[in-house]
């Protein structure tokens, strides 16, 4: 009785199997949310702090950050400026460890 007073009240939702379909209006074809330039910017430049924070960037970071650029379209030019902007090289980078010579 006091759930039909609730919906009298309120209104009735749909049922919850109807909520999970239900996209928001910035999704994208495919139901994933749009996201700009600077928000990729932004969640790639993260990505990389917390993958550099030890000092030593494993294979498979690499790949997960590569991943994330590629699938974002994340340019290879602004992912060198964020490296760059963290105080790695790009030899660093690719050899995984900080206080490599440079030879790029």
């Amino acid at each position: 009785q006091q759930q039909q007073q609730q919906q009298q009240e309120f209104g009735e939702s749909p049922p919850l199997q109807q909520q999970q379909q239900l996209t928001p209006p910035e999704a994208g074809a495919e139901g994933a949310a749009v996201r700009s330039d600077e928000d990729v910017e932004r969640e790639y430049g993260l990505l990389l702090l917390a993958v550099l924070a030890d000092g030593v960037v494993d294979p498979r970071e690499r790949e997960v950050l590569a991943r994330y650029a590629e699938e974002n379209g994340l340019s290879e030019a602004r992912r060198a400026g964020l490296l760059a902007a963290a105080g790695w090289s790009e030899t660093e980078f690719r050899e995984g460890r900080r206080g490599l010579p440079e030879s790029d």
